[in-house]
């Protein structure tokens, strides 16, 4: 019996293992998010664009933003009304939104749950407010913030989003810091041209003074 036994237990113990091992892999992309935000403005209008949310536990922090709403790449983001933040994680955290010439808001948020995406989603929602000083026009919000390229010939679309009064011009003026490295139409399309570290700037229109950024780097020498 003892040498059935032996067989059998080493089985039962690397079926466990081997079970685990498949859990473990399974909720690799279960993509809960504990917390969802929900940005608003004092009469209640949504604010989430051109807002940078964080979700901070003190050991980790979970970053969204600043948000542009037209952005629909494949990069992790937001795309709609709210932000979502601490995918698969519980714990307690500090949640804040914040944007230029806003004020700041925070609310601390306890999200149950474990391992393996099992938590339990929180939504929340934050309200900001313009400041009494604040310009008419305040920000623009650029997504992605960095992309890199590792094939000559490609390229990358990016939004812009101009955080301004209502009735002002809401377009930008794209533009290439060094156009040895990359390109860019006017319709934000970012090609590659060779190798290099550079910036590309999306201007407003209603104050060019109110300039967004993003970092693209292209790894290739390209001819």
């Amino acid at each position: 019996m003892l040498r059935l036994a032996l067989p059998v237990t080493v089985a039962a113990v690397a079926y466990v293992a081997l079970a685990c091992r498949i859990a473990e892999i399974g909720c690799a992309g279960v993509g809960i998010a504990g917390v969802v935000v929900d940005v608003r403005d004092p009469e209640g209008n949504p604010a989430l664009p051109a807002t940078m949310v964080v979700a901070t536990d003190g050991s980790y922090a979970d970053t969204v933003g600043p948000v542009v709403p037209a952005y629909r790449a494949t990069l992790r983001g937001p795309t709609g009304p709210t932000a979502e933040l601490a995918e698969n994680r519980g714990g307690d955290y500090v949640v804040t939104a914040s944007k230029p010439y806003w004020s700041t808001a925070t609310v601390r948020v306890h999200v149950p749950g474990g391992r393996c995406g099992d938590v339990e989603t929180q939504h929340v929602q934050l309200t900001v407010a313009k400041l009494p000083n604040a310009p008419a026009v305040r920000s623009v919000a650029v997504a992605p913030r960095f992309v890199r390229f590792s094939f000559c010939g490609s390229g990358a679309a990016a939004s812009a989003f101009v955080d301004a009064d209502a009735g002002l011009a809401g377009g930008v003026v794209w533009q290439s810091a060094d156009t040895n490295v990359v390109g860019v139409s006017q319709e934000g399309l970012v090609t590659v041209k060779s190798r290099g570290i550079t910036r590309v700037s999306a201007r407003a229109v209603a104050d060019p003074t109110v300039v967004g950024y993003l970092t693209a780097q292209v790894d290739p020498t390209c001819r």
